[in-house]
């Protein structure tokens, strides 16, 4: 979602568990998002219940597609995130 926030996403994965960090991917020339990033939680036993809970869900006026990361950024075992709408930009 191109106006959300990391704080957005904090605050709306927050109400399924302790979120320990959220990083939103951003061009590197434009500095506007390119539509995905990453949650993770204090404890992975929040995982499954975030994409359950916030997959296909509206934040920022944009639905988000959530699935579990496949450790190919930085080893991250978590939530990602990405626009439904958005099929470039990497993911």
């Amino acid at each position: 979602p191109w106006g959300t926030e990391e704080r957005d996403l904090q605050a709306e994965f927050e109400a399924i568990g302790t979120v320990t960090d959220v990083k939103v991917i951003y061009d590197r020339e434009t500095g506007r998002s390119r539509g995905y990033g990453f949650v993770t939680f204090e404890d992975a036993k929040y995982v499954s219940e975030a994409i359950e809970k916030m997959d296909g869900r509206e934040i920022g006026g944009r639905t988000i597609k959530v699935n579990r990361a496949s450790g190919g950024m930085g080893g991250r075992d978590g939530p990602r995130f990405r626009d439904r709408d958005d099929y470039g930009g990497g993911g």
